[in-house]
């Protein structure tokens, strides 16, 4: 995903700001990184949230330690609508 700053966004804004770049793999160990964006859609009355993004960092595997690449928005929650899919994480600590 392109640097994104702004923690809410309109569709619109945030399809063209997003370029899918990294798969996870099951089971993999995500470090959430504390940054969010809140997707709503500005063409409903209202402008009702639509997802919710995580920033997240994977942190196993081999030859990862520290610092790495690794890093995307992964979907923590969505209203149900084809454009997002959620993942199924568990949050610790």
């Amino acid at each position: 995903m392109n640097a994104i700053s702004n923690p809410l966004m309109d569709y619109a804004s945030f399809v063209a700001a997003y370029t899918p770049t990294i798969t996870f793999t099951a089971p993999c160990l995500l470090q959430d990184l504390g940054r969010a964006i809140t997707v709503y859609d500005s063409t409903i009355t209202g402008s009702p949230h639509i997802a919710l993004l995580r920033q997240v960092m994977l942190v196993n595997g081999p030859g990862i330690e520290g610092i790495n690449p690794n890093i995307a928005y992964i979907c923590v929650w969505s209203d149900g609508g084809p454009d997002f899919e959620t993942a199924i994480v568990a949050r610790t600590g």
